[in-house]
């Protein structure tokens, strides 16, 4: 399985992408997290976990604001996959 984080400005263009394999017997008991570096202003933040074998993905996506004071995401918010 992978985890794909997807980093979009707001006009949906694709600033950051990263891709982390993801062993499917460790989940849920697994946090999952990543750094992000950005300048101040407005995200959609999209996440997308992908079963390569059977062909099923599951997609979450979120709007994020990075202020002047916050330009580092220190801890992801925590998803739970709708499988």
């Amino acid at each position: 399985m992978e985890w794909l984080i997807f980093i979009l400005d707001e006009k949906g263009y694709i600033l950051q992408m990263k891709r982390r394999k993801v062993l499917w017997n460790q989940l849920p008991a697994t946090q999952l997290g990543t750094k992000l570096s950005l300048s101040p202003g407005q995200y959609k933040l999209r996440t997308v976990f992908r079963d390569i074998k059977a062909g099923q993905a599951a997609l979450s996506t979120t709007w994020i604001a990075i202020t002047q004071k916050d330009q580092v995401i220190k801890k992801s918010k925590s998803i739970s996959p709708p499988w």
